[in-house]
């Protein structure tokens, strides 16, 4: 009688968990699927104009439903401060574009218009009240890592301002 109580017991834990895993399914639109490469945990090696080199942790995932992708970054930039960068985006099918907002330690967060127009490349912009126009261009490798470009428009031209590669973090 008690081994039967166990039975029952393990086989209604074994369907509260396979209920718990379908309802973490994420269904994507066709547009998120051309960014989910991004999504995961990885390990980031950056590198600045002058050479100097950073490692940082950061993630991707899929929140509410699979409507938006959230991004945490976590890292150390050369002067030893804290370095972080939070992040939501989505595809808006109201503007057909990407959209990402990031949200800066101070002052209000700021909005990025997007682009996937190959399979494995995405591209976030945005032009300040200035007039300068930055972004940063994300790229699936072939071995399944993410290589990231900072950029800003300077006189007409493209400048590199940080190149970043990401490795699934835990080496997997």
């Amino acid at each position: 009688m008690r081994r039967k109580g166990w039975s029952g017991a393990i086989l209604l834990i074994g369907l509260v968990l396979c209920a718990g895993d379908l309802r973490a399914q994420v269904f994507l639109s066709p547009e998120h699927e051309r960014i989910a490469f991004l999504a995961g945990e990885w390990r980031t090696t950056s590198e600045f104009p002058d050479g100097t080199v950073v490692e940082g942790d950061l993630t991707y995932r899929w929140v509410m439903g699979g409507a938006w992708m959230q991004v945490e970054f976590r890292g150390e930039p050369p002067d030893g401060s804290l370095w972080e960068a939070h992040v939501m985006q989505r595809w808006n099918p109201a503007e057909e574009e990407y959209e990402a907002w990031s949200f800066p330690e101070e002052g209000d967060p700021i909005r990025y218009r997007g682009a996937s127009p190959e399979s494995g490349f995405f591209r976030i912009e945005r032009t300040d009240p200035e007039g300068t126009t930055s972004g940063i261009d994300y790229r699936e490798r072939e071995d399944g890592s993410v290589h990231q470009e900072n950029w800003i428009l300077e006189n007409g031209e493209r400048r590199v301002t940080l190149r970043t590669t990401y490795e699934a973090a835990g080496g997997g």
